[in-house]
């Protein structure tokens, strides 16, 4: 780490002082102000990268400068802000200094928060440990952080891999200023981590404000901290998981009060921006949601004065335009760029999308995404009957993207990986809640009123499943596209667990939540700390050894690809033994980019230059950083 980083985190602590300060009444501070310093830095992260890139200056000296500059703000703020309110920052230093006190518990709840700490420093230590290796970080996910670093602007490049200019690119400005900051991927998988933390933390916010009578301490937080896709994506530079917390901290906003306040505003609709510059999904998943914050706008609309309502109206409905103006902003520039070269904002989908929707095409894919996140003979045999019953094809290629439901072992989507693992316990959990919420909805009327957020929240994500079953064909990844819905289920599944007998019941299933999550943090198969015992060949291709007996230049090939590691080395040893800094890369639209990065960097430092060459698809209408001529062809 170089000296670089120092203002990064200055600016992030003194930011969650000052939230601190101005939220000190509120009974749970430290954990809002912790997310509303994370919304802040990472939409500031946004705009930067944005902005430099207009001049060609995204480089260490000027995001260091950036940062730097926010922090002297920030302190100035904390300086003035205590001046006009004396015993502010005292207090707010205070509430901080009494975490490790206020951490200790009794009896099971000390047991939880020994789990809780437990899992978050495995995984945090893995995302330290273990290098970037996941097969979406080496072919887009990292090499398109290195060309921006590169060529100092996030602007389009020519590339194999549409996905580098293509898809959303919110959690990958982020991991390139940790890696400019930095000097290295060191802390490019703790994007994910804060990530999993916030997501606990705004999950837990959430719990207690939709079950705010019948809410157990530690229900959400071991239901959320369980979830296996989580555990393993807390790890890698993917995307998925930060869609996730930027979901779940639109969710909160909307339903923190029961009309959301001009302040509020803000934060929904940087949270939604946030999601949706993150990746596309968010669209689908925040329709909905969407929806319910319209609700929630205009329900004071309906009892106000006859007198009034079409002034209450008009600023209800400049308040929701608002918000759907804020929450594209941040993605301008990025559906700019794509409509440049793809002729459409939302760029190329990767064959992804169901082009004809219909009925079948529906029922076809809720069952079949249902079974890989309850992978048992009898879900699967469903499956199958449901397809007969609507005379549907399983491998329709309307609606199925690789054709292997029903050649994939159930055992895939229960192992540690961050591709596919599902979540069968929440899956449970969510139908139980559900059928609770139901049955207390019609027998006991009188809590019709406590229970409607809770149902709004249950009626918003069944929506989000519908809506990403019809749009989107189904592939074995899915359980990582629909993990921001298991995170949002949470509070529904809190409800569904409480409801279930005696209380040592419930304390048993959080016990073995706890166990479960401490197992799957712990052998990940691509970055084990405890690697698992082989047991199919499928597994042996992508079984690594322990990461703490693993070279770091080891792991970035031992997840996945390791019979790539001794070609890329001696290739780089040949273009090191001829001086050649000046490289054209010649690869397919999959192929892994990023460990060419790295050992290039080992060999050259910064000295070195790369960029697609025989490229055939859109982006080869953008100029290149080089002549041809210039360049040796890889």
């Amino acid at each position: 780490m170089t000296v670089y980083f120092i203002p990064l985190v200055t600016a992030f602590l003194s930011g969650w002082l000052i939230w601190v300060m101005l939220n000190r009444d509120e009974p749970n501070c430290l954990s809002l102000a912790f997310i509303q310093t994370l919304i802040v830095q990472a939409t500031l992260s946004v705009v930067l990268n944005e902005c430099l890139s207009i001049v060609q200056a995204l480089n260490q000296s000027s995001v260091a400068a950036f940062w730097l500059l926010i922090t002297g703000i920030n302190i100035g703020f904390i300086e003035l802000f205590g001046r006009k309110t004396p015993g502010s920052l005292s207090d707010s230093v205070q509430k901080i200094s009494l975490i490790p006190r206020n951490l200790y518990l009794q009896n099971l709840g000390q047991i939880f928060l020994i789990g809780l700490i437990t899992v978050l420093a495995i995984t945090l230590a893995t995302a330290f440990i273990a290098p970037p290796n996941n097969w979406d970080s080496m072919t887009y996910h990292m090499p398109r952080v290195m060309h921006w670093i590169q060529n100092q602007s996030v602007h389009m490049y020519p590339t194999a891999n549409l996905r580098q200019i293509s898809f959303p690119p919110g959690n990958a400005y982020l991991i390139s200023q940790f890696q400019l900051l930095s000097g290295g991927d060191y802390f490019a998988n703790c994007i994910q981590w804060l990530a999993f933390l916030g997501s606990i933390l705004v999950m837990g916010l959430l719990t207690q404000q939709l079950l705010p009578e019948s809410h157990q301490p530690w229900t959400a937080t071991m239901i959320i901290l369980s979830i296996p896709m989580a555990i393993m994506q807390a790890s890698t530079t993917q995307s998925d998981l930060l869609t996730a917390f930027w979901l779940s901290c639109y969710t909160y906003f909307i339903f923190r009060f029961n009309t959301p306040h001009k302040s509020d505003l803000f934060w929904i609709s940087a949270s939604f921006a946030l999601a949706i510059v993150t990746k596309p999904t968010a669209l689908i998943y925040g329709f909905p949601l969407t929806l319910i914050l319209a609700v929630r706008i205009f329900s004071s609309w309906l009892t106000s004065r006859r007198g009034e309502m079409l002034k209450t109206g008009l600023i209800h409905l400049g308040q929701l335009l608002l918000v759907l103006v804020g929450s594209l902003s941040l993605s301008l520039g990025v559906f700019f760029r794509n409509h440049q070269i793809f002729s459409t904002f939302l760029g190329n989908d990767q064959g992804t999308r169901v082009a004809d929707l219909g009925i079948k095409v529906l029922i076809s894919n809720l069952v079949k995404n249902l079974y890989i996140n309850l992978p048992v003979k009898p879900v699967r045999a469903l499956v199958e009957a449901v397809h007969t019953w609507i005379n549907y094809d399983i491998y329709n290629p309307n609606s199925d993207l690789t054709v292997s439901l029903l050649t994939q072992p159930s055992l895939k989507f229960l192992a540690p990986h961050e591709d596919f693992v599902g979540a069968p316990v929440q899956t449970i959990l969510f139908g139980l809640g559900c059928i609770v919420l139901i049955q207390r909805w019609i027998k006991f009327p009188s809590e019709r009123r406590r229970l409607y957020s809770l149902a709004l929240l249950a009626i918003a994500i069944v929506m989000a499943y519908v809506c990403f079953s019809l749009t989107l064909k189904w592939s074995p990844f899915h359980n990582r596209l629909l993990l921001p819905l298991v995170i949002l289920g949470v509070p529904i599944m809190s409800f569904g667990l409480q409801a279930l007998g005696p209380k040592r019941l419930q304390q048993g299933i959080l016990l073995g939540l706890l166990v479960m999550a401490i197992a799957y943090a712990l052998t990940p198969v691509r970055r084990p700390i405890l690697p698992l015992p082989v047991v199919s060949q499928q597994q042996q291709a992508e079984q690594s050894a322990s990461i703490l007996t693993l070279p770091r230049d080891e792991i970035y090939f031992s997840g996945a690809r390791s019979e790539l590691a001794a070609p890329y080395r001696q290739v780089v040893a040949v273009l090191a033994d001829r001086q050649c800094q000046r490289i054209g890369l010649h690869i397919g639209q999959d192929d892994w980019e990023y460990p060419l990065w790295v050992l290039l960097s080992r060999q050259f430092g910064q000295g070195f230059a790369l960029q697609h060459v025989g490229v055939a698809n859109e982006s080869a209408q953008w100029p290149s950083s080089f002549p041809a001529s210039e360049l040796l062809w890889l």
